[in-house]
């Protein structure tokens, strides 16, 4: 939240989350550090301790060590409240993906390695959050990656969906948006190195 994250950053990790074909179970991560510790010490364990935890060089310790202690005086249950947002933001943006997936196989159509046409029509009506995964997922499709600016694609939505005018926006990483009539061409451009 403090870098400015959407949805699916709000979703947190994930007790099981699939990574590249990989299906990863986290059975622990919502049980307390104290409570695994007591019961790591009751059955005569050790537990390992990673020291850069401890270091406040990094965003997460300072979180960990300074920030949710300060919440927990406004809230002693802060902790599982935040717990419970996250998983109720894993729900929306599971049910955002599967929707956008649908939309997607109905309007995209791929023309070339980097360039993708989306069928504006299709859009129309949808929710922007809905049309916001269909364009992520595209500017994966045409090699743009993850890195989407997020106020450049509410921008790109607005053209798309056709509430306001232009024909062109950029969505960052190389990747422009142009429409053409009732289709969105979503392209990335070659750089003069990659071109050569």
């Amino acid at each position: 939240m403090i870098r400015g994250c959407g949805l699916d950053g709000l979703g947190a990790m994930a007790p099981v989350a699939t990574v590249g074909g990989l299906t990863i179970f986290r059975p622990l991560l919502e049980i307390p550090q104290a409570e695994l510790q007591a019961f790591l010490q009751t059955i005569g364990q050790t537990h390992r301790h990673d020291a850069t935890n401890d270091e406040s060089i990094y965003l997460r310790n300072r979180v960990r060590h300074e920030l949710m202690p300060l919440l927990a005086t406004f809230n002693p249950q802060v902790q599982p409240s935040l717990l419970r947002l996250a998983a109720l933001a894993r729900e929306a943006q599971a049910w955002i993906e599967q929707e956008a997936s649908a939309l997607a196989l109905q309007a995209v159509v791929r023309i070339h390695p980097r360039k993708v046409a989306v069928h504006r029509k299709q859009l129309r009506g949808r929710s922007p959050l809905i049309v916001a995964e269909v364009l992520r997922y595209v500017v994966g499709l045409v090699g743009g990656g993850n890195a989407v600016d997020n106020e450049r694609l509410r921008e790109a939505i607005r053209i798309v969906l056709g509430e306001e005018g232009g024909k062109r926006a950029q969505l960052g990483a190389g990747v422009e948006v142009l429409i053409t009539g009732e289709t969105a061409v979503v392209m990335r451009l070659l750089r003069r190195a990659e071109g050569a």
